[in-house]
């Protein structure tokens, strides 16, 4: 089996068979480890599979576990999207047409995120930026630094606006949400960082809100990442703002440590989501403390802007970018 053959490895067509030899729905870890049993896989992938250690990380087991939910990404149903699809996603696990209707506890799911998408769109949309402009309109910072921060904003628009937190949204939307923190236990915390996101980005705007209004495409929030990741000054800090020489690359791990994940920002809508936290917490616990991991990193931030910028808000990107980050995410928190 050559490299090109191993490249292109139908895993939707093992994952079938398996299925079929299960007799139904099984847990994503029994389906690897089945499919990653059989003699007809490509051996490196096998063999990375079953390499210790089994931990987060970017270890051979979780690289191959990547590849394989990917290769799914184009043969599943995306949630009702694609009906015709050989591959039907549910709670429970991978689903076949051939077994028939899809479980009543799917049916149920499936239903009850389709009134919700009704009742969004029912609602009157929200006033966002910049029809909305409840921030003073003269700004405390002079105009150099006003003309400093503009310049900054225009220079990394791509990093900004990719960690831009979803609009206020359906009141549908946010009750969702708030029930799944809640169950989660993370509710009061959510609430916490948000408020204090919002009181900062209010004091930021007081001071640069004009550099903002003259910039093009430019948000509130984009300040707010910007004294993040140190290219503007905290107002209420005495600290001057780093210069574009003294601020290390994207790619490095000390800027990586502050800057936020670009995929996961975008397929969860907020930097400070639960998620995007627990992703974050990993990248600097883990990722950044091997060799393997600071490469990997370094690609991802040299990938990941374009590829959100360019194709972030395709739903065919977006939800199944979603299912595996909350498989992560779901190892990572456990």
């Amino acid at each position: 089996m050559t490299a090109e053959d191993v490249d292109g490895f139908d895993y939707a067509a093992v994952v079938v068979v398996t299925l079929r030899e299960a007799g139904g729905p099984i847990s994503d870890e029994e389906l690897w480890e089945r499919v990653m049993s059989r003699s007809d896989v490509p051996p490196e992938d096998r063999e990375g599979y079953w390499t210790p250690p089994f931990k987060p990380g970017p270890y051979p087991r979780n690289i191959v576990k990547l590849k394989l939910s990917m290769s799914l990404m184009s043969h599943t149903d995306m949630g009702g999207l694609r009906p015709d699809a050989p591959l039907i996603t549910t709670e429970e696990g991978y689903w076949l047409p051939e077994w028939g209707p899809i479980p009543l506890i799917e049916q149920q799911r499936r239903a009850e995120l389709a009134e919700m998408r009704a009742r969004e769109a029912s609602e009157p949309k929200p006033k966002v930026w910049p029809e909305f402009d409840p921030y003073p309109k003269s700004s405390k910072a002079g105009e150099n630094e006003l003309r400093d921060v503009a310049e900054k904003l225009v220079a990394h628009r791509t990093m900004v606006s990719s960690q831009r937190r979803v609009g206020p949204g359906s009141s549908t939307l946010k009750r969702v949400m708030e029930k799944r923190l809640e169950a989660e236990g993370k509710l009061d915390e959510a609430r916490r960082v948000s408020a204090e996101r919002e009181r900062m980005t209010g004091v930021l705007m007081e001071w640069y809100g004009n550099a903002v209004r003259r910039t093009d495409d430019a948000d509130p929030q984009d300040l707010f990442v910007l004294m993040r990741v140190g290219f503007i000054r905290n107002p209420e800090e005495t600290t001057p703002p780093r210069t574009e020489t003294q601020v290390p690359s994207l790619t490095s791990s000390s800027t990586q440590s502050s800057a936020g994940c670009y995929i996961a920002t975008s397929v969860y809508g907020d930097y400070d989501a639960p998620q995007v936290r627990v992703l974050r917490l990993w990248r600097d616990r883990d990722l950044n403390r091997s060799l393997l991991g600071r490469g990997f990193v370094r690609v991802y931030y040299a990938v990941s802007p374009s590829l959100v910028r360019t194709i972030g808000g395709r739903r065919w990107f977006s939800m199944p970018s979603r299912w595996v980050l909350d498989q992560l995410v779901r190892k990572l928190d456990s």
